[in-house]
């Protein structure tokens, strides 16, 4: 729980104190505007990008570093490039780092995720497998769904198209993919996938077989 403590002081700073673009100040991030309403309810769309795509992201990369069962050893990489509320705070890449490495220690500790640990005390009557069981399933499903996919067709040109891609790293990380025959496309708005791409780029991720489509 005191974890959770460290990310108060970059909420407080970003939607208090400064009007900083950020996840709690959409419309100061709005990469080209103006953009209709629709768009403006969309953070992807803007320079804060995803808080879900970067949620997820964080996940994975928890679930791989705690070495249980995470299979993403991109997630890692890109997870140390950003903070969870995205660019636009000051202090909350370290905060955020710091939350992490104590979410880590609670793992360790107990052998327990602590956010599945809450979803389990306040909604188990609801709710019967925790946030990180469920996209450690859904990361491990959808990876041997693309590879028996790339395996059956790649005697040939073949193309893999990811859509709402977020922080997705299928297209770095599984061999199937890194075939010449396969043509590889990720499609998201541009807030969150140039954030992706900045990430990419500081930790050392070749992208260049991936085509970005916003």
């Amino acid at each position: 729980f005191s974890g959770y403590l460290c990310l108060f002081p970059s909420i407080i700073f970003s939607k208090y104190i400064m009007d900083w673009p950020s996840i709690f100040n959409r419309k100061l991030a709005i990469v080209h505007p103006p953009f209709d309403s629709a768009e403006e309810r969309n953070a992807a769309a803007t320079a804060a990008g995803s808080a879900t795509a970067i949620k997820t992201l964080s996940a994975r990369s928890q679930m791989n570093i705690q070495k249980s069962g995470g299979p993403d050893s991109i997630a890692p990489r890109l997870m140390r490039q950003i903070s969870l509320f995205g660019p636009g705070i000051p202090g909350s890449y370290w905060l955020s780092r710091i939350y992490l490495l104590m979410s880590r220690w609670n793992f360790y500790l107990t052998g327990r995720i602590f956010i599945d640990q809450l979803t389990e005390r306040y909604m188990g009557h609801w709710i019967r497998f925790g946030e990180s069981a469920l996209l450690q399933v859904r990361t491990c499903w959808l990876d041997d769904v693309v590879e028996a996919f790339g395996k059956k067709h790649c005697g040939g040109p073949f193309n893999v198209v990811i859509l709402g891609a977020g922080y997705d790293t299928r297209c770095y990380r599984l061999d199937i993919l890194r075939n010449e025959n396969a043509r590889l496309y990720e499609i998201d708005a541009v807030g969150t996938q140039t954030i992706k791409k900045n990430a990419l780029k500081k930790a050392n991720v070749d992208s260049g077989n991936v085509h970005f489509v916003s």
